[in-house]
């Protein structure tokens, strides 16, 4: 936010003015968590990989030999 201060008679000054970053190191790590994690789907999908599924099943695939 834009806001003019008056120094003096005839002399003014423009300040920018800007809120305050709540930023905290936890919100870092949770936000660089969730970025890691939509990487990994999106780099196994295009493998065909489901890395969500942790005990992956034959399903009738033809080409593989379950014994």
């Amino acid at each position: 936010m834009k806001h003019t201060t008056k120094l003096g008679t005839g002399r003014y000054i423009r300040l920018d003015s800007y809120g305050e970053s709540r930023e905290t190191r936890r919100f870092n790590i949770l936000c660089t968590f969730v970025v890691i994690a939509i990487t990994c789907m999106t780099a196994g999908a295009m493998v065909g990989v489901d890395i969500t599924n942790l005990n992956p099943q034959n399903n009738g695939n033809p080409n593989r030999i379950s014994r």
